[in-house]
């Protein structure tokens, strides 16, 4: 995004084939374990361009606003984060069937398939805020 100037565009694609990623790895897991790397490397790798949004608050405001812009970034994640990770359990346990081997408890894959899909729902968010974010050049 330096190079070219354009954090919008690299965060926008980012997001894109983060979505088309983990689309393919939650609803399509029988794919090889080659691609399925591929996919998972692919995932992790593009979901990093929302790290591009730092950039962005900071190029967008004054330094006199820098950190708290910063601290407002930062503290956004930090709370989504804290209210996903148990969502996605209550969903796991909302599709729970009550089956337990071995002592723990069993989750069909569809289980799975709808807990997680909070991630293709957050990115398409993401995909959709992008459009109300203003393009600063850096170049």
């Amino acid at each position: 995004s330096d190079r070219n100037g354009k954090r919008w565009t690299v965060m926008f694609y980012g997001t894109l084939l983060s979505l088309a990623a983990v689309l393919l790895i939650v609803y399509f897991p029988f794919s090889p374990k080659w691609l399925l790397g591929i996919l998972l490397f692919t995932f992790g790798f593009m979901t990093g361009a929302p790290m591009l949004s730092f950039a962005l608050g900071k190029e967008a405001n004054k330094i006199a606003l820098l950190a708290t812009v910063i601290a407002m970034i930062n503290a956004g994640d930090a709370i989504l984060d804290s209210i996903s990770e148990p969502l996605v359990g209550k969903f796991l346990d909302l599709g729970w069937t009550g089956k337990i081997i071995d002592g723990i408890h069993y989750f069909s894959l569809t289980d799975y398939q709808y807990a997680l899909s909070l991630l293709p729902i957050y990115l398409i968010f993401s995909a959709i805020i992008l459009f109300f974010i203003k393009e600063n050049n850096v170049k």
